[in-house]
C-alpha cells in the first residue's frame, strides 16, 4: 500500500477540512440531519478560512494520503471527557468511503495510540455516535470497552454518543 500519514501544516488545511467534511457526509447520512450535513458542506470555505486563521502547529492533526491523495484524517490530544481527565483522546478518525475496509482504520488507530503514548498518556477514550454501527464495531474490535452513553447536540439534534475506554494502551 502506498500511503503516508502527514502532520497537517498550513498548506494542508484545505485538504484536511475537505476530507473531514466529505467523510462526515458519507458516515452520518441518515444519522445526522440532512440540514446539518448540507450546512457543513455549504460552509466549507468559511471553515477552511477559520481553521487557517486559528491554525496552531502544535495541535495533533494528521492527513492520511493514499497514492498521494488525501483520503483520511485524525486528531487527538488530552481527553475532553470529564470522567477521564488524565487519558488521551482520539477526537476524530475519519476515512473516505473509497478506502474503508482496506486496513487504514487500524493503521490510523495504531498511529494515534503510539503518538499518545509518546505524549505520556496511558489510557485512551474515543467517543462515537451510537447510531454509527460500523464505527462502534471497529472501536470495540480495537479493544474499547463501552464505558457509558451520553447525549450530545449536533446542530439542533440531540443524539446518543458512546464513550469507549481503553485502559493501558
Amino acid at each position: 500500500m502506498n500511503y503516508e500519514i502527514k502532520k497537517v501544516c498550513l498548506e494542508d488545511i484545505q485538504d484536511y477540512v475537505k476530507v473531514n467534511t466529505e467523510a462526515w457526509i458519507e458516515s452520518y447520512q441518515g444519522i445526522v440531519s440532512q440540514e446539518f450535513l448540507e450546512k457543513i458542506q455549504s460552509n466549507l470555505e468559511q471553515r477552511i478560512e477559520s481553521m487557517k486563521k486559528n491554525f496552531d502547529e502544535q495541535e495533533n492533526r494528521y492527513l492520511l494520503l493514499y497514492n498521494h491523495k488525501p483520503v483520511g484524517m485524525i486528531s487527538f490530544g488530552k481527553s475532553k471527557v470529564s470522567e477521564y481527565p488524565n487519558a488521551g483522546e482520539i477526537y476524530s478518525l475519519y476515512l473516505l468511503d473509497e478506502v474503508k475496509n482496506m486496513g487504514f482504520g487500524k493503521i490510523l488507530f495504531d498511529f494515534n495510540v503510539e503518538q499518545l503514548k509518546k505524549d505520556g498518556f496511558h489510557d485512551l477514550v474515543i467517543c462515537c455516535l451510537k447510531e454509527n454501527k460500523k464505527a462502534n464495531g471497529f472501536y470495540q474490535h480495537m479493544g474499547g470497552v463501552l464505558s457509558f452513553t451520553r447525549m450530545i447536540e449536533i446542530g439542533s439534534q440531540k443524539l446518543e454518543e458512546n464513550v469507549y475506554y481503553y485502559e493501558k494502551i
